[in-house]
């Protein structure tokens, strides 16, 4: 493990590879420790291409403050940063001829207390980044399998806008996605950028449909919107056509139904002689949460 971090990447042995192994030296021999984990010799490699080498004060207060300054510096990951030879070495001298190796009762007492914690803000950063190693490939797969389920459970679908089609019939046609789950129809009539809330909402709750269809055997409605009402704005330009939507949403969480009264406030230009809705403001009026009925007690509401 005595070796510089770009030669363990391919590089050369240079001066500064081989003062980079004087500063690990150095700062063994100061600390009796070694500046990188010593778990597994992965672990150990990857700490010392990503990671910079600690201040070794923190593993022994007592070094000195120049002392410990020359350590840092042979120990940067960047050869460029770190001294020459002869630098280094008057460096060394200077701080045996000042009496400086070892630190005052004032420093060491600031590293010993502080150690312990820059010792675990470094084990927790270092064990989140193996984390990810460890799980990245699974969360990409199981992103694209969801994906996947998603574009193969809706078919085909063919854009229902055209110039012809009137802005009141493109606000419909919005609501009517949302209704459905159909991110699809839902996003056509949205301008680049608007809507996310709905398109994103739209996008989780279809999926979660499907799987809840299929493994729970759900029967119930998982999520309807009614007493839609589509009203022209009182300022209504038809330059620029404005609406005010005004609807109730029910949307199954657990074994309860979220009930909101919503009203939204729509805007449409013209996007490439097509309207489309280039300004979606939503509030949610009132919210309440009631018991969903059950499978059979649906059942039975069903044959009645």
């Amino acid at each position: 493990f005595y070796t510089a971090p770009e030669v363990i990447d391919g590089g050369q042995w240079t001066e500064a590879a081989y003062l980079y192994t004087l500063g690990l030296t150095l700062y063994r021999l100061g600390t009796g420790k070694f500046p990188f984990p010593l778990e597994k010799r992965q672990v150990t490699l990857t700490a010392m291409l990503r990671e910079e080498a600690p201040d070794p004060r923190y593993d022994q207060p007592q070094i000195g403050a120049e002392l410990a300054a020359i350590m840092k510096k042979l120990l940067k990951k960047n050869p460029q940063q770190r001294p020459d030879a002869r630098s280094c070495a008057a460096a060394l001298a200077q701080a045996v001829n000042k009496g400086t190796l070892e630190a005052t009762p004032d420093e060491a007492a600031l590293f010993q207390t502080e150690a312990e914690a820059v010792k675990a803000k470094a084990t927790r950063k270092r064990q989140w980044y193996w984390r990810w190693q460890w799980y990245r490939w699974p969360l990409v797969i199981l992103v694209v399998l969801l994906g996947s389920f998603l574009l193969l459970s809706r078919g085909g679908y063919e854009e229902q806008i055209t110039s012809s089609t009137p802005p009141l019939e493109v606000v419909a046609l919005f609501y009517d996605g949302l209704a459905r789950l159909d991110s699809l129809q839902l996003e056509e009539p949205l301008d680049k950028g608007v809507g996310k809330e709905f398109t994103n909402m739209v996008s989780v709750l279809h999926v979660t449909y499907k799987v809840r269809q299929a493994y729970e055997l759900m029967e119930i409605p998982f999520f309807q919107l009614e007493d839609l009402t589509i009203d022209t704005a009182a300022d209504f330009n038809p330059e620029v056509p404005m609406y005010n939507a005004s609807y109730r949403l029910q949307l199954l969480e657990g074994d309860q139904y979220v009930e909101q009264e919503r009203r939204d406030r729509l805007v449409l230009e013209k996007r490439k002689k097509k309207w489309r809705i280039t300004r979606l403001d939503s509030a949610v009026l009132t919210e309440e949460r009631v018991p969903a009925p059950t499978n059979d007690e649906a059942g039975t509401i069903l044959s009645d």
